[in-house]
């Protein structure tokens, strides 16, 4: 492919660097006249990164064929790397993260899409910090239920030692339904994994501009599991639809490779306890009410939006691993079939609503509703009589998710919708 080389003060007009002691961007401004392009030779603004150099570009207008590649001495260079935008974030023109050798010293973009009109490109370069001590592992979930299925982790203060991987400054939590399984489409291979944990915070943070890291966990290929935004509060990781998920991440890029045997049994451990604490089923489907969907409890991120995560070589597991988590003893287990029918009549209704209910079942009921966000709009409603219970719902118009509950567990779950 032939690419037009054009003088400094047309392709690059000026720039700018932002610099902190971790990490750098630089803002190039290209001619968007021209098309196709390749750039000057930069010097990387970040020196003396550790153990690893991770970066990532953002730009401004329409699609691009960025490439980069980068050289010790600004003679030799590597091969061009693509730099395509990130399918976690569509909305955003954004690329995926990448990391080269921490030797590298000098850059150079080009474009291959004679249609583009890009007019900035901000280069973000990042030092994650080499890794001293292993990181200690913490045990147990803080006095929580089914503590005893709960994995040795490794927690935030030792996977970010320096402190400086800020939390989000207020996090929201709601009941979880739904186990999402992620990819991070990264390298495969490591010396330092706690590092990339610590990219992909930076990545999420100072890239896609979230508050915090999207995961709540993470698992390297080792078998190491990392806890991500903590306690499981909604994180960023499902189409905007987080509301009712926990989010984990296997690190790798599984569109290359399977996963490591370490790393299946890591998931399975952390899914099962996971599981046991909210009640989940592994072999159920439910209504997903942020997304409006019927999916399985525990799903791959492919599942509930338009991307290849979490790869084709991790996504045909997901029916073993829902199988291991339930023959699990502690984790919940009840087969789609086995949830409880009853009938919510008339449905669409006005929000007047009878429910009845078959004589067998669970003796101890209570009806409970969800929005499409997850959030519980009722105080819990005990029933008294199975064949006639009455519901007034002073809503407005919408569907809504209506469930049974015995002693803490979803046993029945309808939709119901209000018209007026």
């Amino acid at each position: 492919m032939k690419f037009y080389l054009l003088p400094f003060f047309i392709c690059c007009c000026f720039f700018s660097v932002i610099a902190q002691s971790d990490r750098a961007v630089l803002d190039l401004y290209p001619d968007a006249e021209q098309g196709r392009w390749q750039s000057p030779v930069y010097e990387i603004p970040l020196q003396g990164a550790t153990p690893f150099l991770s970066y990532f570009l953002a730009w401004s207008g329409n699609d691009t064929d960025l490439h980069i590649r980068f050289s010790t001495d600004g003679e030799n260079w590597s091969a061009w790397q693509n730099m395509p935008r990130d399918e976690h974030s569509p909305e955003l023109p954004l690329s995926i993260l990448r990391s080269t050798e921490k030797e590298m010293q000098f850059f150079q973009l080009e474009n291959g899409n004679p249609a583009s009109t890009v007019r900035h490109i901000a280069c973000h370069f990042y030092s994650p910090g080499a890794t001293g001590s292993k990181p200690v592992l913490t045990t147990g979930s803080g006095g929580r239920s089914c503590s005893d299925l709960a994995p040795e982790y490794i927690d935030r203060a030792n996977w970010c030692p320096t402190g400086n991987c800020a939390e989000h400054p207020n996090p929201a939590f709601a009941d979880v339904s739904h186990l999402v399984i992620h990819h991070s489409a990264g390298k495969n291979q490591s010396d330092d994994w706690p590092a990339e944990v610590r990219s992909i915070w930076d990545y999420h943070v100072n890239g896609r501009g979230w508050s915090d890291i999207g995961y709540n966990w993470l698992i390297d290929p080792e078998g190491n599991i990392y806890e991500g935004r903590s306690h499981d509060a909604i994180g960023a990781h499902f189409c905007g639809t987080n509301t009712g998920t926990i989010g984990v991440c296997v690190l790798g890029n599984f569109m290359e490779e399977a996963p490591r045997e370490q790393a299946i049994a890591a998931l399975d451990t952390l899914l099962s306890w996971k599981a046991c604490e909210n009640g989940i089923d592994p072999l159920a489907h439910l209504l997903h009410a942020s997304s409006g969907k019927d999916l399985p409890t525990i799903i791959g991120h492919r599942d509930g939006c338009a991307t290849a995560c979490p790869g084709d070589w991790l996504y045909p597991q997901l029916p073993q691993i829902r199988d291991a988590v339930s023959n699990d003893p502690a984790t919940p287990t009840r087969e789609r079939d086995q949830l409880m029918e009853f009938l919510v009549y008339p449905n669409p209704g006005n929000g007047q609503f009878v429910i009845r209910i078959p004589e067998e079942g669970p003796e101890q009921l209570e009806i409970r509703l969800f929005d499409l966000f997850g959030r519980q709009l009722i105080t819990p409603l005990g029933i008294s009589n199975r064949q006639h219970t009455p519901l007034d719902l002073s809503l407005p118009n919408g569907i809504y998710l209506l469930t049974l509950q015995s002693q803490g567990r979803v046993v029945g779950a309808q939709r119901v919708s209000i018209i007026r």
